[in-house]
């Protein structure tokens, strides 16, 4: 499976561990915890600047979102030490997925993917196995 990205920041991974959230919860803060550390968070639902925030205390590889307003964008890149990954899915805005788009990215639940940089800050996302 591929997932590409238009638009993103980090540098490449390997082999890192993937999880999907926000089918079914509110995207909120208290859903990130410690056992997500070192892996890839795919979120279904738009979310917030403190969500981002609280995703890099807590050492998560990324997060991979629908769409972010681009001054949080300019905000998280500016604090970015290219460890974290923040790519999105479409575009700048408050992005909601469709429910095609959300049972996609429903699969890549629980797999091991690799992320690349392409041209054009494109990112490619790519299951490992």
């Amino acid at each position: 499976m591929k997932l590409i990205c238009p638009i993103g920041i980090g540098k490449d991974q390997s082999d890192v561990a993937c999880v999907v959230i926000g089918d079914s919860d509110l995207l909120d803060t208290h859903i990130l915890t410690s056992q997500l550390q070192a892996k890839l968070v795919i979120c279904l639902q738009p979310i917030s600047l403190e969500f981002v925030g609280k995703a890099q205390f807590l050492e998560l590889a990324g997060l991979v979102v629908p769409g972010v307003h681009y001054r949080d964008w300019l905000r998280v890149k500016e604090k970015n030490d290219d460890d974290f990954l923040f790519l999105l899915i479409k575009k700048f805005g408050k992005m909601e997925m469709s429910l095609e788009e959300i049972k996609s990215l429903l699969k890549w639940n629980d797999k091991k993917v690799s992320v690349t940089k392409k041209e054009n800050a494109n990112f490619e996302i790519e299951t490992s196995s």
